[in-house]
Parts: structure tokens; sequence; C-alpha cells
């Protein structure tokens, strides 16, 4: 199912990707769960994360991935990452631009929300708009989600 960002601006939502739930909660009690800020770039909600032993940085809170944690080149280059973390393959991989080939790393660990992910899949992305990070599927199916993009908040309970 694809959910238009109107949706989302509309109110409060847990979203359960395991359990294959997405419904609208109230907001008369806090949700379970670590509350984080939300903040925005180009249109795309962020929430931070921690890299390996790095300090904190933005990842891009995307649904819409369906595939590996991704890194952005710049970012990678930046902090080291690639001096760090061999690349182990590539992997086809695309989105609004189009399809590519990306370069595999694996990370030492990923941290989100207090909970830290050992030995994380990510597929360096090359282009000009890439973030620093953007976390999908593959990390936030861990956890049951509810998001208040109105209220530029997001928590995230641990399953």
């Amino acid at each position: 199912m694809v959910l238009g960002r109107e949706i989302f601006d509309s109110g409060r939502y847990l979203i359960d990707i395991e359990g294959g739930r997405f419904v609208p909660v109230t907001r008369t009690r806090e949700p379970p769960g670590v509350r984080l800020p939300l903040t925005e770039e180009r249109g795309i909600r962020q929430l931070p994360v921690v890299v390996d032993d790095l300090a904190p940085t933005v990842a891009d809170f995307d649904l819409g991935n369906g595939s590996e944690v991704l890194i952005g080149r710049d970012y990678a280059v930046a902090t080291g990452l690639l001096d760090r973390h061999p690349v182990i393959g590539t992997r086809p991989g695309g989105g609004i631009g189009g399809a590519l080939d990306r370069d595999l790393i694996v990370l030492d660990r990923l941290t989100l929300a207090g909970r830290s992910f050992p030995s994380v899949e990510a597929a360096v992305d090359a282009t000009a708009t890439a973030t620093p990070v953007n976390v999908g599927v593959a990390v936030l199916r861990h956890f049951i989600i509810t998001v208040d993009f109105p209220e530029d908040t997001v928590w995230l309970q641990a399953r």
C-alpha cells in the first residue's frame, strides 16, 4: 500500500510493519517507546541516529525504503567510514532518479532510539541529494512506531 504524505501530515498514527497495522491514535496520552524529534529537509522527515562510534547525525525516516540502510557518500568520506569498512560488493538500487549500482559496506553498528543493530549492511548512496543516513523498513520493522508529523515527533518502541 502507498500512502500519501497528506495522510501523515493530518495526525498521529501507529505503524506496526511486522503486524501489518496502520491506525490513527489519540493525542490524549503519550505513546510508548523512545520519543525522538523529527526534523525536515527537502520534504523528508529525519530523526537522529548514531553510526558506529560517530557523533549523532540525521537519518531520513523512509517507510518507502524497502532495502538496506543507505549511507550518503559525502558523509561516508567525511567520517572515514569508507576507510574503515571495505566495500563487500554492489547491489542494484534506485528510486525517483532511476536505477543504479551501489557499493555495499557493513557498519559495525547502527543505533536508533537506544537500540543498537550490529553488523548492518549499508549501501553507499552517491547521488547529489543523499543525506548522511536513510533508514527504512529493514530497521524500522524492529519497532512499533507512533508518528506525529504535525508535532514533529516519533516514538519508537522496540519489538
